[in-house]
């Protein structure tokens, strides 16, 4: 692995400590806590992972997956208008970022 530096290394951990708390999971149903709290072993698989995604240039499938849900704002419900979106991420996506 090319970017198993200190560096890098610090980056991806910086990225999953970004990472608000109590946010709702992806399509893949992982908490941002797993990431958070997982410890020392899950932020090297994940790390693992990203390297993996990087040296590919391969996304993997299930990360381009996204639940848009509609929040009503207030007004009349039956106007589009009166709406905004959220989209829901994979979080281990959202490290990949970084």
């Amino acid at each position: 692995m090319c970017l198993t530096t200190a560096t890098s290394f610090w980056g991806a951990n910086r990225a999953m400590l970004k990472l608000s708390p109590r946010k709702a999971p992806g399509p893949d149903a992982v908490a941002v806590e797993l990431f958070r709290f997982g410890g020392e072993m899950t932020l090297d698989k994940l790390f693992e992972i990203c390297v993996e995604v990087w040296e590919s240039g391969y996304w993997p499938e299930e990360w381009t997956h996204s639940v848009f849900i509609p929040l009503p704002k207030k007004g009349d419900l039956r106007q589009c208008s009166n709406y905004r979106t959220i989209a829901l991420v994979s979080h281990a996506s959202k490290s990949s970022y970084e």
